[in-house]
């Protein structure tokens, strides 16, 4: 009670009453996410749908058979049993050797209600295994079995062993689920400190804005923020140079350059002698973004400048592969020589804490000799040396490097001048407080009017919200005072872009001269809406990926002018094709396959934010709003997801869909709201000439 009079003295009760639940409701963030994943996965497991493809549903018949003897490097026996799978499942590229599945063990049933709301308890359900062999063709798969199914004490052998000396429930098991295992014990961990310092008035300064909503500062000299100053690069750099251990936003609409500013912003920070974290949901979205700054630092003939920023050798033989998380990193060194340093801090299975030698040393420990120096001994340590750094929220919210930040003599070695968060609208507040430790000031790139961050649970008293959505409240843009509002975009041709700023941006998002002279001929520059009729269709539509064939048929050839003397024709590549679900994705791609149309990349929504094409066609799959799949209604009709996936064109955006999916009554505001965004697409296009004839 001390402690939050304390905070009352002076303040507005209701403001305190309000931040103090919010604080109450984010310590519980993590805990709640992960006992919604585990509660999912059951639910997944009992039903074992086929046509889930996280989720291998077992044949009646028992296991086969007890493997041959196999022998690791350590001389343990594996110990491998084999379950035939129903046949022509359609799986994920996840299900290979090593993964490990998650399975209900019958026996375990009665000990835990499913509906627990402790993580702890629906563990004791569920058993984790790991994936042998799968052999897709043959259907079936091997499991290595766990210590605790084996009933003989110290087997001398597989050939030693018998059904009878394996616990008989294991036979019983129903269905396999893919799982990713990972606990959030480190970021739930940092951040009830973070809330604790912050409880006894000690936290710091770009913590104490963030939660509270107080606007950024900077030293006096500062010329402060703008929406649109005529040098935006330079301003936004001086800005951020003069932050006053503060954070600022950078809300960066489709095509804005958002990855442009900051990848320049952080060559010159760099130059400057700061040391800087990056960090985000996805490894590619840090790939990118290091990327385009390796970009930025050779389209100023500063490559060798760049290799003496930082501090360490990662990799002397070019065109080696970091890992297949980091493909596009690997593709540009595959062209360009490695710069000295760069080091992804992640964290495994095998290597919890954070040893920057796990690549060297589980990827290929034949290899070890090539790096020079040698890698520190602990992530901790790398950490103090690094001048760049790219590293997911796990590795930044460990203990040890958050306690040498804390540390007032460690600071000053370990500390980060700037973390930057791309893809912040994506980025839930919890996670970014959990980390906010490591840096003297908090750089938020993103936009929380694209796709929003993936949370499973219910979080409450606006707990789950991003990090931006936090900070800009029902706002559709970053005012002056809060941040840059990147208005005009470099992607869209009007006639798309006047539809997303009308209805996403309150009407402020322009476009660059140079989109205008960006067209195809023949055809109304635009969106359209392609009406297809089906029924009873609700994760895939066959009708839908037959019209969007047509469609791209129909485009491939046509006059295509980027620029005022760059013109060529359309051909599939300079398509791409959206769509809500992964069962609609691969009924696309298997109908562009029989109609051997090639060079059209089709992926989800949340596969394709960043990415453009002069054509974007999105399906909307679902035949009406019955058929939507449960606790999906709200997903279809995301504003955030078509602001995405319109926004992915620069001359033609089209919308296939049943025209019965919007005859629907909507059952609140919001709903309602949401509906409005695709009926203005209708509304926009009656009266005018449907894509069918638009071509003719």
């Amino acid at each position: 009670m001390n402690q939050i009079s304390e905070l009352a003295d002076g303040q507005d009760p209701t403001d305190l009453i309000n931040r103090m639940l919010l604080l109450f409701h984010l310590a519980e963030f993590f805990q709640k996410e992960e006992t919604k994943k585990y509660s999912d996965a059951l639910r997944f497991l009992e039903e074992a749908e086929l046509r889930q493809p996280d989720c291998l549903v077992l044949s009646a018949a028992t296991p086969s058979y007890l493997n041959e003897p196999h022998a690791n490097n350590d001389q343990k026996y594996h110990h491998l049993l084999r379950f035939s799978f129903i046949p022509k499942q359609k799986l994920g590229r996840d299900w290979k050797a090593k993964s490990k599945v998650l399975a209900i063990v019958p026996d375990s049933l009665a000990e835990t209600e499913l509906d627990s709301e402790s993580e702890e308890d629906l563990r004791h359900l569920t058993s984790e295994f790991t994936i042998h062999e799968i052999y897709t063709e043959d259907n079936f798969i091997d499991i290595r079995i766990p210590p605790e199914f084996i009933t003989v004490d110290n087997p001398s052998s597989v050939a030693s062993l018998s059904f009878a000396d394996i616990d008989s429930s294991i036979l019983e098991i129903k269905a396999f689920m893919i799982w990713e295992s990972y606990s959030s014990h480190k970021q739930s961990t940092s951040l009830l400190e973070v809330l604790s310092e912050y409880s006894r008035n000690e936290a710091s300064k770009a913590v104490c804005q963030i939660i509270e909503k107080i606007p950024p500062t900077t030293v006096p000299q500062s010329a402060g923020f703008s929406s649109s100053p005529e040098n935006l690069l330079d301003h936004a750099y001086s800005s951020i140079s003069n932050l006053d251990n503060s954070y600022l936003p950078i809300q960066g609409p489709p095509g804005t350059g958002k990855t442009f500013l900051g990848s320049s912003v952080i060559r010159k920070l760099l130059k400057d002698g700061k040391r800087i974290a990056v960090t985000s949901q996805s490894w590619q979205v840090i790939n990118n973004l290091f990327c385009a700054t390796f970009q930025r630092f050779e389209e100023e003939g500063e490559h060798a400048l760049l290799e003496e920023i930082v501090v360490h050798h990662r990799d002397t033989e070019p065109g080696r592969k970091f890992s297949d998380q980091h493909h596009e990193y690997a593709h540009y060194i595959n062209k360009h020589k490695p710069p000295r340093g760069l080091y992804y801090g992640e964290l495994d299975k095998d290597n919890p804490t954070g040893n920057p030698t796990w690549y060297q040393q589980k990827r290929n420990p034949s290899r070890r000799e090539i790096a020079d120096p040698p890698f520190p001994e602990s992530g901790k340590d790398f950490h103090s040396e690094a001048q760049l750094l790219g590293a997911n929220s796990f590795f930044l919210a460990d203990s040890g490097i958050q306690q040498a930040c804390r540390e007032p003599e460690m600071q000053e070695s370990f500390l980060f001048d700037y973390l930057f968060i791309d893809e912040a609208g994506q980025y839930s507040l919890a996670e970014t407080l959990a980390i906010a430790s490591i840096a003297k000031n908090i750089i938020l790139l993103g936009d929380p009017k694209q796709l929003p961050q993936v949370t499973t649970a219910n979080h409450l008293h606006n707990s789950g919200l991003s990090v931006l959505e936090h900070l800009l409240g029902k706002e559709s843009n970053a005012s002056p005072e809060q941040g840059y509002f990147l208005g005009e975009t470099w992607r869209m041709r009007p006639e798309i872009n006047n539809f997303i700023s009308q209805e996403f941006y309150n009407d402020m998002l322009g476009t660059q001269e140079v989109v205008e002279s960006r067209s195809i001929e023949g055809i109304r520059n635009g969106v359209y809406f392609s009406e297809v009729t089906h029924q009873d269709c609700q994760k895939e539509s066959g009708q839908e990926a037959a019209e969007i064939c047509r469609i791209i048929r129909s485009f491939v050839g046509m006059n295509y002018t980027e620029g005022e003397d760059a013109e060529r024709l359309i051909t599939e590549k300079d398509v791409i094709v959206l769509a809500p679900y992964g069962d609609q994705v691969s009924r696309i791609k298997e109908e562009l396959y029989q109609k051997r149309i090639k060079g059209v990349k089709v992926g989800t929504v949340d596969k394709f934010q960043g990415k453009e094409a002069p054509i974007a066609v999105y399906s909307m799959t679902s035949s009406t709003p019955e058929d939507i799949p449960t606790g999906r209604y709200e997903f279809i009709f995301s504003p955030n997801r078509l602001n995405v996936a319109v926004s992915r064109a620069k001359c033609v955006a089209v919308i296939v869909a049943s025209p019965d999916l919007v005859n629907t009554q909507p059952k609140s505001i919001v709903d309602m709201e949401n509906l409005n965004h695709i009926c203005r697409i209708f509304q926009d296009t009656k009266g005018t000439p449907p894509l069918s004839e638009a071509f003719l």
